[in-house]
């Protein structure tokens, strides 16, 4: 769908298929969340949640996490 004020940008509509699916996703991500913290304690979910967002955080591009860390020996 064309932007009204700017009409370079194309904007997305979300079907009622994908707004189910997104919901379905999340549903399965809260539970996935309940049991994995369920099973590892809230302590140790935090700790890889901390983990995973600086890789996320040092990897800007695709090759960004490659340049930011030195090869395992």
């Amino acid at each position: 769908m064309p932007d009204p004020t700017d009409g370079r940008v194309r904007r997305l509509v979300l079907t009622e298929r994908c707004r189910a699916l997104m919901a379905s996703a999340h549903a399965f991500h809260q539970e996935f969340e309940r049991q994995l913290t369920e099973r590892l304690g809230p302590g140790d979910v935090a700790a890889a949640r901390a983990v995973l967002d600086a890789i996320a955080a040092r990897s800007e591009s695709r090759d960004g996490l490659e340049r930011a860390l030195p090869p395992l020996a």
